[in-house]
């Protein structure tokens, strides 16, 4: 949430905001544990593609709280950034001689 305060939400929009990504991400952890819990390795592309349903659901009702600008912000700048981050494999990192 501390990212978007340049958006200025109102209390309310606020507030539903909020709640669109608490439901997120009790989902998402819930997918977790759900695929975790079977042991061994969990299939991956089963659980990108509830993520990315997850996301849907959540750009979805996003869209409705802010305005074009404010997605297009959310889209471009700040959603890019809550992603993990994935190391660069493999390598040293390639000093310089």
């Amino acid at each position: 949430m501390d990212k978007l305060a340049d958006f200025k939400l109102d209390k309310d929009k606020s507030a539903l905001t909020d709640s669109a990504f608490t439901s997120f991400y009790k989902a998402m952890d819930k997918i977790r544990e759900e695929m975790m819990s079977g042991g061994g390795q969990p299939d991956r592309d089963a659980m990108r593609e509830k993520f990315q349903k997850l996301s849907a659901e959540r750009d979805d009702k996003l869209k409705k709280l802010f305005t074009d600008d404010q997605y297009k912000k959310w889209k471009d700048e700040i959603e890019p950034t809550t992603r993990p981050q994935r190391g660069g494999g493999g390598g040293n990192g390639g000093g310089n001689n």
